[in-house]
């Protein structure tokens, strides 16, 4: 993948979402749609049909981000999903185990990490 990339946001703290939003269309990626919740970002994937979604996996909403990516995964499982969360990915070790999912960046997140990371997925150049 190649900046120039549609992309999706899903994160519930503003602050945050901003970041990203401003942080990734640097970057080159192309941000359809800001999600303040899974159910939203799965709607965004559907409507938008984007090469990338970042998820919150906690957001404040009965949808969280494991629950989005499931849903976008089985519907469009060429979609890269890649989590955004302040907890390590341990604490949700069992449950990632029988999904499909791309990366996870831990939080907090900086300008440096994410493009090292986005650089080592491919998602960018």
């Amino acid at each position: 993948m190649l900046s120039g990339n549609k992309a999706i946001i899903a994160e519930d703290e503003s602050i945050l979402r901003l970041f990203l939003s401003i942080t990734l269309s640097a970057f080159g990626l192309d941000i359809k749609f800001e999600a303040q919740n899974g159910a939203e970002a799965v709607n965004a994937v559907r409507e938008h049909l984007p090469d990338v979604a970042f998820l919150d996996i906690n957001m404040d909403s009965k949808e969280d981000g494991l629950d989005a990516c499931e849903a976008i995964k089985s519907e469009y499982p060429d979609t890269k999903v890649y989590f955004i969360s302040a907890y390590p990915e341990r604490v949700f070790q069992k449950r990632l185990e029988s999904m499909c999912y791309d990366g996870y960046i831990e939080k907090p997140v900086n300008k440096d990490v994410l493009r090292s990371f986005l650089v080592s997925q491919s998602v960018i150049s």
